[in-house]
């Protein structure tokens, strides 16, 4: 039987500051659950809940899939950027 063991460690062991690399991870993990909680978004029928404390879906859901539609785009954008940085660095100068 396969076991598997969870630590924790450090986001700044994992990622330093100093290398660009790590950085570049970094940033691109936390665009991967952007992309991921915004197609969901989208996907979803109902985001209310009966908690109205906790409803996100009181301008309807048309509002919703708007929203979700252009924070998608943002994250994309962004993605789209880190990449073009990057193809401009391996290119000689």
């Amino acid at each position: 039987m396969l076991k598997s063991r969870t630590t924790w460690v450090s986001p700044q062991k994992l990622f330093p500051g100093h290398n660009r690399v790590a950085t570049g991870i970094a940033r691109l993990c936390i665009l991967r659950e952007d992309i991921y909680l915004e197609f969901a978004g989208l996907e979803a029928m109902e985001l209310s809940s009966s908690n109205p404390l906790f409803s996100v879906d009181d301008n309807g859901a048309a509002y919703r899939r708007l929203y979700f539609f252009r924070a998608s785009l943002r994250t994309l954008t962004e993605i789209y950027g880190l990449s073009a940085i990057a193809e401009s660095r391996k290119s000689p100068r």
